[in-house]
């Protein structure tokens, strides 16, 4: 009896041992399966790799643009030329074609035209452009710039728009003196430039002198009114 439970036991463990061995194969197997995906996968990555190098030296030996290069190049645009310094002549010739301009128009009267050594000066009366005590531009102003304007365009000297008054107090909520409303007047001259005639911003500048600067006496209603302007200074070489 002691026999056959000892004989009945060693095939016990002989099956065991089999059994672990069945399941170490399939172990094996899996892992071999593995191995051959991954290989697969790499040498389809390879071939599609390869193809994308051959269409890549193909466009490159045809002229086709460069795949490879996800934006297009941008073109440099060259800059655009600046204006010539006005000469001494020109300031004369200018001059000439602003009254032609002025008096076609029917606004000679608007303007006062002189050339000194700082160069051309036109004076607007201050009635043609504002309203007495305001800065904002008239009709009529906006019609005397839109003649004169265009003729600045062509060089690239500076321009500077003074703004003058006479020795009157101002007395309105908006401006609190005159050295304001000069300003403010300059300020809506040098305004009108940039928006209408795109004339560049560091060729202007606009400057407030109130009474400070007179042309004629303040003893009179008359010499008032030829203090109160604004002058459009275009600078000589």
């Amino acid at each position: 009896m002691a026999h056959d439970r000892r004989k009945h036991e060693d095939h016990e463990e002989h099956e065991n041992h089999e059994r672990y061995l069945v399941t170490y194969a399939d172990m094996l197997t899996l892992l071999l399966a593995l191995f051959i995906v991954l290989y697969s996968m790499s040498m389809l990555n390879k071939s599609k790799f390869e193809a994308f190098q051959s269409s890549f030296k193909k466009n490159k030996a045809t002229g086709q643009p460069d795949i490879t290069q996800p934006n297009p190049q941008k073109t440099q645009v060259p800059p655009k030329p600046q204006p010539a310094a006005i000469t001494q002549a020109q300031l004369q010739k200018l001059k000439q074609d602003l009254s032609g301009a002025l008096a076609k128009a029917h606004l000679q009267t608007a303007a006062q035209l002189s050339i000194d050594s700082q160069g051309l000066s036109v004076s607007l009366t201050d009635g043609v452009l504002f309203n007495s005590g305001q800065a904002v531009l008239l009709p009529g102003g906006s019609r005397v710039l839109e003649v004169i304007g265009p003729r600045l365009t062509k060089y690239n000297d500076q321009i500077e728009v003074e703004g003058h008054t006479d020795n009157q107090p101002i007395s309105n909520s908006r401006y609190p003196d005159n050295w304001e409303l000069s300003t403010a007047r300059a300020n809506s001259v040098v305004r009108f430039f940039l928006e209408t005639d795109h004339i560049a911003a560091n060729r202007l500048r606009a400057t407030g002198y109130a009474d400070s600067r007179p042309k004629a006496p303040n003893d009179t209603p008359a010499h008032r009114a030829e203090n109160r302007r604004v002058v459009v200074l275009i600078s000589a070489t």
